[in-house]
C-alpha cells in the first residue's frame, strides 16, 4: 500500500509483527540505522507491556547472535543509510525465521536503484519512501508491504477508516481490512499521490537491471576519480569500493571539514549530503544522472580542496539541515 510516512508504516508493521507473536516481545534492531527507524521502534516498545528493543552494535555484536527465543521481529535496512553497503537480506530472513521470529526490511535505499524482489528475499513486512530514487521528493508518500500468507492474520494500532472493510458504509465500529489495506490509515494526500504517479511512471519503460548497471558505472567512475587525489587531502572512503557491495552511493570521509565541504560543493551546484559524524555521501541517480556530471562532481571536489575553498566561514556555519 502507498501511504502515510516510512515512520508511520515503520509503527505499523512493527505492531504488526509484534500481533502476530504474542508469546514473544523482543524487536532486534541495527544500531546504525536511520533514526527514524529507531525511534518509532522505541514508540511501539513504549506501548506494550514487556516489549525490549536491543541493538546490534549496542547490546550485542552480530544481529544473527541477537535472535533468539523472545525476538519477535527483526528490523533490518536493506541498505545503510550511511555507507550504500548492501545487507545480505535473504540470509538473514533465512535465519530469523528458523528461530521464530519475522523480518521488517526497510527499502528506502534500495527501490528504485537496485534489483528488489521481496518474495525472494522471503521478508514478512516491508517499509520504504518514494522521495529519493522513486521521484516523488520530500514529503511524497511512503509505502507498506505485507505478504501475502500474513494478510488476515495480523493487527495494528493505527485503525484509521481507509483500513476499515468497508469505508463508505460509514459503520461505528472498526471492522479491519482485507489483505495490505489492513496496513491504510486515514485519507491520503492526492495532490502527493498525483506528484508520485508521474515520478514513477518514468520506470514504465526502463529495466532495473540496466538502471542498477548505470549505478554502478557511475559510481565506479566516482570512486575511481576520487581516488586520484584522495590522499593528498584526507579524503577516506567510507563506502566499499567495490561496486558489487553498495547501492550506488559513494560516501566520503574527512577528519576536519566533511560539513564545510559539502556546503562547499552546494555552492558550487554539486547536491552531496553530510551525515554525522564526518560522512559526506553521494548518490548517482542512473535515470537521469550523466557521466559528464560525475566527472564535474569530482573536479568540484578537487578544487575545492586544492583551494581551500571549504574553510571559508560561510561554509561553516552549521544549518538545521544538512
Amino acid at each position: 500500500m502507498v501511504c502515510d510516512t516510512t515512520s508511520l508504516n515503520i509503527y505499523k508493521t512493527l505492531h504488526a509483527a509484534l500481533s502476530m507473536k504474542p508469546g514473544r516481545r523482543k524487536i532486534v534492531a541495527e544500531g546504525t540505522s536511520f533514526p527514524t527507524n529507531l525511534y518509532m521502534a522505541e514508540g511501539v516498545r513504549s506501548t506494550l507491556d514487556g516489549a525490549t528493543l536491543a541493538l546490534e552494535g549496542r547490546d550485542g555484536d552480530r544481529i544473527e547472535d541477537m535472535i533468539d527465543a523472545d525476538t519477535a521481529v527483526v528490523m533490518l535496512n536493506h541498505v545503510d543509510y550511511r555507507s550504500g553497503v548492501i545487507r545480505d537480506v535473504k540470509a538473514l530472513t533465512k535465519l530469523a525465521h528458523e528461530r521464530g521470529a519475522l523480518v521488517m526490511v526497510d527499502m528506502c535505499h534500495s527501490a528504485g536503484v537496485i534489483p528488489v524482489d521481496l518474495h525472494d528475499l522471503n521478508v514478512d513486512f516491508a517499509v520504504g519512501c518514494t522521495y529519493k530514487y522513486l521521484n516523488g521528493g520530500p514529503g511524497s508518500p511512503a509505502y507498506a508491504y505485507a505478504a501475502k500468507r500474513h494478510h488476515g492474520k495480523f493487527t495494528q494500532p493505527l485503525s484509521g477508516w481507509h483500513g476499515h472493510a468497508a469505508p463508505f458504509k460509514f459503520e461505528q465500529s472498526y471492522r479491519q481490512g482485507e489483505g495490505a489495506r489492513a496496513l491504510l490509515c486515514g485519507t491520503q494526500h492526492t495532490l502527493s499521490m498525483r506528484a508520485l504517479q508521474s515520478g514513477l511512471a518514468v520506470f514504465d519503460d526502463v529495466k532495473i537491471t540496466d538502471l542498477y548497471s548505470k549505478g554502478r558505472a557511475l559510481s565506479d567512475l566516482f570512486v575511481q576519480l576520487v581516488e586520484s587525489f584522495a590522499d593528498d587531502f584526507g579524503i577516506g572512503f567510507y563506502s566499499p569500493k567495490d561496486g558489487t557491495l553498495r547501492n550506488g552511493q559513494v560516501s566520503l570521509t574527512h577528519a576536519e571539514g566533511g560539513y564545510a565541504i559539502v556546503q562547499a560543493l552546494i555552492a558550487r551546484g554539486v547536491i552531496g549530503d553530510f551525515r554525522q559524524p564526518n560522512v559526506m555521501r553521494f548518490g548517482f541517480t542512473p535515470l537521469y544522472l550523466r557521466f559528464a556530471d560525475v566527472w564535474d562532481a569530482a573536479n568540484h571536489l578537487y578544487e575545492v580542496m586544492k583551494t581551500d575553498e571549504w574553510k571559508e566561514d560561510r561554509f561553516n556555519v552549521v544549518n538545521t539541515v544538512t
